[in-house]
């Protein structure tokens, strides 16, 4: 019986026969970050067994709510985008972290 590990429409053979599907999914995870939350749906085909692993759909950042202060910063740096003399780029780079640049043009 041999498992065979599919994503993405691609065939991964099984790395240890002595691993779990989950440490399989892990490993494969370190490659494919988007693995780590990934569905495993399995199926037999002939001898073979068929995992197959389907990316979780959702909503990126769904739970985070913003520092109210990251918030105010942002509306401050937002008012003066309003202005034909500035550039505002506003990113957000993690929780609570924000890369802001301004640019004066004169």
């Amino acid at each position: 019986m041999t498992r065979i590990f599919i994503y993405d429409n691609r065939e991964f053979p099984d790395p240890d026969p002595s691993l779990s599907v989950d440490q399989v999914k892990k490993l494969l995870a370190d490659f494919m970050p988007e693995l780590a939350t990934a569905e495993v749906k399995e199926t037999k085909q002939g001898d073979d067994i068929i995992y197959t692993l389907e990316k979780r759909v959702g909503t990126k950042g769904e739970e985070y709510v913003p520092d109210k202060n990251i918030v105010a910063k942002i509306d401050e740096w937002r008012a003066r985008a309003q202005s034909p003399q500035y550039h505002v780029y506003i990113h957000a780079v993690g929780e609570n972290q924000w890369h802001i640049r301004t640019e004066y043009l004169g």
